[in-house]
């Protein structure tokens, strides 16, 4: 005989040495973490893989003015940690995973004007009319 694991690990039972069975379905909550790593699955004990995460989330865009819901599992895992800030303890909430097509109003690297590309991830581009960037004098001179 030996010990066999269900397939959430919650329940073992024994089995013969010559059985074939790899694993069972136990009465309880598989509560694995789901490829989104904020959600559990809330499936009894399954065999394989757990499904998509389907909880209704709040997405907010990458420069911040826009929000919509949407499901959790439908954005690849490495998007999710890239994107979420780390000071949003809420699991369903996510920042900066689309793009909502509008001005960006995030300030450049200067201080003292907007991005004013579209939407987009990752820090704005610098900011070029700061005078150290400067190549020529806007008054024509130099």
């Amino acid at each position: 005989m030996r010990s066999q694991a269900c397939y959430c690990g919650k329940t073992t039972k024994m089995v013969g040495c010559s059985s074939g069975i790899d694993g069972f379905e136990c009465e309880h909550v598989c509560d694995k973490l789901l490829s989104c790593g904020k959600h559990r699955c809330t499936e009894l004990c399954h065999e394989g893989p757990c499904p998509i995460c389907p909880e209704v989330i709040t997405e907010t865009c990458f420069c911040g003015s826009d929000h919509r819901k949407t499901v959790c599992g439908t954005v690849a895992p490495t998007n999710v940690k890239e994107n979420d800030s780390e000071s949003s303890k809420d699991k369903n909430e996510r920042k900066g995973g689309y793009s909502c097509g509008k001005k960006c109003a995030k300030m450049r690297d200067c201080g003292n004007h907007e991005c004013g590309n579209v939407c987009h991830p990752g820090p704005c581009e610098i900011c070029l009319r700061l005078p150290t960037r400067q190549r020529y004098c806007p008054c024509g001179k130099s």
